[in-house]
Parts: C-alpha cells; sequence; structure tokens
C-alpha cells in the first residue's frame, strides 16, 4: 500500500494585526502534500451576539475569515472536511438551548457544501483508504452536564463503529475525549463517555484513536485498560488563535506532550499493508515537530 496523509487543526481566530503572520501557518500547510484536511471546530470566531444571532452576519464572518490569501489557497488546494465548536456555532460553550441553532447548521452546509449532511446536528461518517472518520457534533444536542451527543448520534456512532471494516478508526471531536482538566471534555459526561467506551470494549473494535481540538494547545492523552489496547486523544490547537500560556492538570496526559504554540495535526500512514504504521505529528508554521508518535496497527487491538 502506497503512503499517505491527512492534516488536522482548529482554532483559527483572525485579529488585525497577528493575523498577517499567524495565517501563514496555512502557506506551510499548502506546501505539504496532504489528501485533505480536517477542521475540528473554531474555524472562525462569531465573538459578538450580533453575529450569531444573524444568518448574513454568520456568513459575513465566514467570507471575512476567507479573504486571507494564505487560507483562501489552502482552501482550494485539498478537500476539506470540517465539525464546529462553540465560537462557529453560536455563544461560548452553547449547546442545544442555542436558540438560533437551525440558523447556524444552515450556514455551515452552504459554507462547507462538500460533505455529507445529515437530518440533525452536522455530524458525519467518511473513510478513505484504510481510515474511517466519525466527525462528531459536540454542540447541536449538548446539555450542560448531562448530555453532549444526544440519543440518536450516539446510536449512529455505535454502529457506525461496529460496521467499520477500517484498520484505522478516528473518532473526530470538538473537545477533548479523556481529560479530566477545567475546559469542557467529552469525560464530563459520564454516562455517555462510559456508553461510548463500554460499547468499544464490548464489541472488540479495534483502531480506535480520537482526534480533538478547543483548548489552545496541544497535546496527548492516554487512557490504559486493562487486557486491551489504550485509548488515545490527540489534540491539535490552536492553528492561528492566541496559545494558552498556562495548562490545566489533566491525569491521562503524556509527559511533555503539552505545548503552547500555535501549530497543526500530520497524520500519515506507510508500512506493509499486513501491519501499517500510522505517524502522528505536532508541527509548527515553521515545520518545527513538536512532537511525534508512532502507533502501529497491531498496537491498537485487543492484547
Amino acid at each position: 500500500m502506497e503512503p499517505w496523509s491527512f492534516q488536522i487543526g482548529s482554532c483559527a481566530m483572525k485579529i488585525w494585526p497577528f493575523y498577517l503572520w499567524s495565517f501563514q501557518i496555512f502557506n506551510t500547510m499548502e506546501s505539504r502534500p496532504a489528501d485533505f484536511m480536517l477542521w475540528t471546530g473554531d474555524h472562525l470566531y462569531m465573538l459578538n451576539p450580533w453575529q450569531w444571532t444573524s444568518e448574513t452576519e454568520m456568513i459575513k464572518a465566514y467570507k471575512a475569515q476567507r479573504k486571507s490569501k494564505p487560507l483562501a489557497n489552502f482552501l482550494k488546494s485539498r478537500p476539506q472536511y470540517a465539525i464546529w465548536d462553540d465560537h462557529d456555532y453560536g455563544p461560548n460553550n452553547a449547546g442545544l438551548e442555542f436558540e438560533n441553532k437551525d440558523t447556524a447548521r444552515k450556514v455551515f452546509q452552504k459554507m462547507w457544501p462538500q460533505q455529507p449532511q445529515e437530518d440533525q446536528g452536522i455530524y458525519f461518517h467518511f473513510e478513505h483508504k484504510e481510515a474511517s472518520f466519525f466527525m462528531l457534533d459536540c454542540r447541536y444536542f449538548k446539555i450542560p452536564t448531562n448530555q453532549l451527543l444526544g440519543e440518536e448520534q450516539m446510536k449512529w456512532l455505535c454502529a457506525a463503529l461496529k460496521n467499520s471494516k477500517s484498520k484505522y478508526n478516528f473518532v473526530v471531536s470538538s473537545i477533548q475525549v479523556h481529560s479530566d482538566g477545567e475546559f469542557e471534555s467529552f469525560r464530563n459526561y459520564e454516562k455517555e463517555y462510559k456508553q461510548l467506551l463500554g460499547f468499544i470494549s464490548e464489541n472488540d473494535i479495534s483502531g480506535v484513536i480520537f482526534l480533538s481540538g478547543d483548548v489552545h494547545y496541544s497535546e496527548v492523552s492516554r487512557l490504559d485498560r486493562t487486557d486491551d489496547y489504550p485509548l488515545y486523544d490527540f489534540t491539535f490547537s490552536p492553528l492561528t488563535s492566541f496559545p494558552i500560556n498556562y495548562f490545566t492538570k489533566n491525569s491521562y496526559q503524556i509527559d511533555d506532550s503539552k505545548k503552547n504554540r500555535q501549530n497543526f495535526g500530520e497524520i500519515s500512514f506507510s508500512g506493509d499493508s499486513s501491519n501499517r504504521i500510522c505517524t502522528i505529528r505536532c508541527l509548527t508554521r515553521t515545520n518545527k515537530e513538536l512532537w511525534s508518535y508512532e502507533i502501529p496497527e497491531d498496537a491498537l487491538r485487543k492484547k
């Protein structure tokens, strides 16, 4: 099998004059061959109520973001797949209660027309070579502390994972999955978190890797499981937004993986067809590598 790769990132704030150099990260990304790009939320920032309460203003925010030449060129250079987070959905940490969520969904579908459309929310699934991608909606159905995905999306995710024949199964979330720090995390929604992890274990689903964004720093979290392979969550953030200069405690963080630098992820596949190797790298706009991990196919199977 031939080698291939994709890119991933989140949190692309455009603020004058900082974006004049921060958006150069898209030139770097365009210069590196990749089959496609995954946007894991906050690909623009609607920070004012007059933006998220108006369809016209939402569209204007997207267009203003995409006027930047480095970003415009990058968007044209390869297929783009996206999910949203709070700042390209509505108010900070917004969920089901956001009264303009259907307008936000309509605008999102207009601005990302190339990807599949569901009846509710913006979750979807696609496959590429030996990998499957399960793109989650962590906003449209969210009820604080009680529900993140909702019943229908959880049923869809579990069924799609069970039916997958792929070597690698990437579950893509806009918020972190395992972290027990102070920011939003799938772990905070205990019922659904346990339901999903239990389903993965009980159905012996191999190849699962979580990907996330949101927190304005990069990080790798690892959940070890008895007699089963570990579940990783690779967080890539921010692309152009201001990095956070303090770190929250995360008991599941792999040592020295937290980096407060603007970054993007590059995930590549190589090796023999009988045991492919997935290499996950975190890179800066100057092509500096912040960290790198190799995960062979057979390392994501039950022991």
